[in-house]
């Protein structure tokens, strides 16, 4: 038994700094949408964001004359903030983006966008998921 005692600590070690995970389904928008998005630690203190979007249509295909997905973290008590821009293959259907929030409690918004840099969330909600990272 000593012999794994090493092992099994590294492994408790290993999973008190994972990532949680949540899936996601799309909206009525975005019927067939499927996301998981991920919140770990990051060395610098803030948290690491991580979202994937699979079946994920053509931003046109949902609302005529838009171009973009954009990701909104959504604090409790706080305005939306813009966190980045979806990297969209359309071929792929896919959707990713990767990001740093100082937050562990928000939510997670994903809107179609005319402009990549809105002032403010659309509308056009494709993914809405509230996150808790412990």
């Amino acid at each position: 038994m000593k012999l794994y005692a090493p092992f099994f600590a590294l492994l408790l070690l290993g999973l008190g700094c994972g990532a949680d995970t949540y899936d996601s389904q799309g909206s009525n928008l975005a019927r067939g949408t499927d996301a998981e998005i991920s919140v770990s630690d990051d060395e610098s203190g803030n948290h690491r964001l991580h979202v994937e979007i699979r079946h994920l249509p053509p931003p046109s295909r949902l609302e005529a004359g838009h171009e973009f997905f954009v990701v909104w973290s959504i604090p409790d008590g706080s305005t939306p903030q813009h966190v980045g821009t979806l990297n969209y293959d359309a071929d792929d259907r896919f959707g990713e983006l990767e990001t740093l929030t100082p937050y562990k409690d928000f939510e997670v918004l994903v809107t179609v966008e005319e402009e990549r840099l809105p002032a403010t969330p659309s509308e056009h909600v494709v993914i809405r998921r509230e996150v808790s990272h412990d």
